[in-house]
């Protein structure tokens, strides 16, 4: 059985996680370009915003990552239309490519939400490209609520974005 926990993002868990992302996201096509270095950096700069991370374990071996931190300090602040206090972006999910498409994906974001519900935040940002439609549909299916579709730059790469909301 997976379980998702809350972690510290440092030590074995930040070098775990960016091993996670880079594979995940390494896309030379797109010219997204990530290292194990550049992936640490990315994860350690959301914890300096005061990022709060999850990730979902299966048979001790970490399968899958999320995070985020307060919108108000997130890289997308500028992206919104008006400002909400109380509100948590949801920066980055990773699932290792060993555990795709077991529904542990789903099982982490489900377990994430019901684990935010003891935090002070009432709101939830997320954010993921358009052509990602495997999350987009998890944010669909928990509730989320699609608010923009727009292009961004991030990483030097412009892309086609949806930005979604969810009251907790």
């Amino acid at each position: 059985m997976a379980q998702t926990r809350a972690v510290k993002m440092e030590g074995d868990i930040l070098e775990q996680a960016a091993e996670i992302y880079r594979i995940c996201f390494n896309a030379p096509d797109k010219g997204e370009n990530w290292t194990q270095e550049t992936a640490k950096d990315y994860y350690s700069g959301l914890r300096n915003k005061d990022g709060l991370f999850w990730v979902i374990e299966k048979d001790g071996v970490m399968a899958g990552v999320c995070g985020g931190c307060p919108l108000e300090q997130s890289d997308i602040a500028a992206d919104m239309d008006g400002m909400e206090e109380g509100c948590f972006y949801y920066a980055v999910a990773s699932m290792s490519p060993d555990f795709q498409g077991s529904g542990l994906g789903s099982q982490m974001f489900a377990d994430w939400l019901h684990l935010m519900k003891d935090t002070h935040y009432q709101t939830v940002i997320g954010r993921c490209r358009a052509d990602n439609h495997a999350m987009l549909r998890i944010f669909l299916k928990n509730g989320f609520q699609e608010i923009k579709r727009y292009h961004a730059e991030m990483g030097g790469v412009t892309c086609a974005r949806v930005l979604l909301r969810k009251q907790l």
